[in-house]
């Protein structure tokens, strides 16, 4: 077969780690197609993306990679979707190197997010988004240390982040949490699979004026297999297979998804540093005279830093209480924000 040399995006200063993820079987096939390309095994890539297409027949980039291995049997090809025109190959281009960036750029091995400082032992995993890879990663909670379980490609709002009001197409930044499993008997086809809904917009959109509704994650529809980076109305978007591999994770009312631009890698050296001081901060707080009365469930409170805000941190914990009907509790959310090196609180609300 002739060479095929596509224009992909070289990376700098990192390198390819191997993780203990555990990517669906489909991923796991495309990958291995980058991989062959990339080491000029051509009739190998031509082999496998075959089996890709002859399984999930309506997955245009498959078709899109098929038709350049043909084509590259007689000819050069410089870049995906060589001879198609530009209108109709600019989102398959955009998914495949969203998806090749994936591949090569692997978060550091042992390194976590930034974002999850504590986790609440009822919270057995967490979703972590990074919206500028379009990557969905799957932490299991291993005794409060948040291990990465798997990771998936992701569609989102179609004019990127940081939603502000109804319709304007774009997802979110934030912690939520999913709030509610949607029943098979009321999705429409446009959902996929499976959908779970998030609590967009919460608390702390309100206070800041922001609006919409409606934020999901959920699978594909039936004639597509996977959607380009930038297609949603807002929700996050997987294919149906990724939907159906992460369902299984996920608890209503309890599991956080945390939605940033750019999700920032630290060691667990430093992840454990930064967890002690924070706790240690929350601890003081509970232990404060003026609070003795709140009694907070030390057990069931988490921390997690807001997407693009390093000084500003979301507290989740419930609160019991008593009335006349007996014991009941609370689940709150609290916003503390470092100001002149101090922490405080700013807002609190139901969570």
């Amino acid at each position: 077969m002739a060479r095929w040399q596509p224009a992909l995006p070289r990376l700098q200063g990192r390198t390819r780690e191997r993780s203990s993820r555990r990517p669906t079987a489909w991923t796991a096939l495309l990958k291995r197609i980058f991989d062959r390309i990339e080491t000029q095994q051509l009739d190998v890539a031509l082999e496998l993306v075959e089996q890709l297409v002859q399984r999930f027949p309506n997955y245009r980039l498959g078709h899109l990679i098929k038709g350049d291995l043909l084509l590259a049997q007689i000819q050069p090809v410089a870049s995906f979707g060589a001879l198609a025109p530009a209108d109709r190959t600019s989102a398959l281009q955009a998914e495949a190197l969203v998806r090749l960036n994936s591949y090569r750029e692997r978060p550091p091995a042992g390194h976590v997010p930034r974002h999850l400082i504590k986790m609440a032992p009822e919270q057995s995993h967490a979703v972590v988004v990074d919206a500028g890879r379009s990557r969905l990663y799957l932490f299991r909670n291993d005794g409060g240390f948040p291990r990465l379980v798997a990771d998936y490609y992701v569609t989102q709002g179609e004019l990127g982040t940081d939603k502000f009001r109804e319709g304007d197409k774009k997802t979110p930044l934030g912690v939520y949490r999913v709030t509610r499993t949607v029943p098979k008997d009321q999705l429409i086809d446009l959902y996929g699979s499976a959908a779970f809904t998030l609590n967009y917009p919460n608390t702390w959109d309100r206070q800041r004026g922001r609006g919409g509704s409606g934020i999901w994650l959920h699978g594909t529809q039936s004639d597509t297999f996977a959607r380009p980076p930038l297609a949603s109305k807002g929700c996050i978007v997987l294919t149906n297979p990724d939907i159906d591999a992460v369902s299984a994770y996920l608890q209503d009312g309890v599991t956080p998804v945390i939605i940033s631009d750019q999700v920032e890698w630290i060691s667990q050296s430093q992840w454990q540093r930064e967890r002690d001081a924070l706790a240690g901060l929350l601890d003081a707080w509970r232990a404060d005279e003026k609070n003795a009365d709140l009694e907070i469930d030390a057990d069931k409170l988490s921390i997690f830093r807001n997407p693009g805000q390093d000084d500003l941190l979301v507290v989740n914990f419930e609160q019991q209480g008593r009335s006349r009907a007996g014991a009941s509790s609370q689940k709150k959310v609290q916003y503390w924000r470092r100001e002149a090196g101090s922490w405080k609180i700013v807002h609190e609300g139901q969570a």
